[in-house]
């Protein structure tokens, strides 16, 4: 076949390989990073601490203060979620039964979601996007009467 080749030239293409594949493992850590900082895209949200812990944090409340504020708070949930089903209804009234039969999927029971969207506010997990999985496809529009 021809002489073996020698050992200087066979190190350094080897070296010459390697090399290529650290600078392309590097080069590929960097533009994720700068891919990340500046669109987000293909990436979750950053973690936030839970709001009553920053409040907890922040304001130095003791336990009595902090289970006073968790009363509050899901006092206000539950009232507001009491409205928005209430506004829920209301719309349903107005709406054709295809109509309402289309708004109870877009909606199934959760009245937060009219506001939100599917998981409920920011942090939840919504249909499409990198946070979840692409939800269905929208309704085909109502029929248009020959006009």
């Amino acid at each position: 076949m021809g002489e073996p080749m020698p050992r200087a030239t066979r190190t350094r293409g080897v070296l010459a390989v390697v090399l290529i594949f650290v600078l392309g493992v590097v080069t590929g850590a960097a533009v994720l990073v700068l891919v990340e900082r500046t669109t987000r895209l293909g990436f979750p949200p950053p973690r936030r601490e839970p709001p009553m812990h920053a409040m907890t944090r922040e304001l130095g409340l003791d336990a009595a203060q902090a289970a006073e504020i968790r009363r509050i708070l899901h006092r206000d949930r539950t009232r507001i979620h009491a409205i928005l089903e209430e506004s829920r209804q209301e719309i349903r009234a107005i709406l054709t039964p295809e109509q309402q039969r289309r708004f109870d999927a877009l909606h199934p029971g959760r009245p937060h979601e009219m506001l939100h969207g599917p998981g409920g506010g920011p942090g939840g997990r919504r249909r499409g996007g990198p946070e979840g999985p692409p939800g269905p496809p929208p309704p085909p529009p109502p029929p248009q009467d020959g006009g």
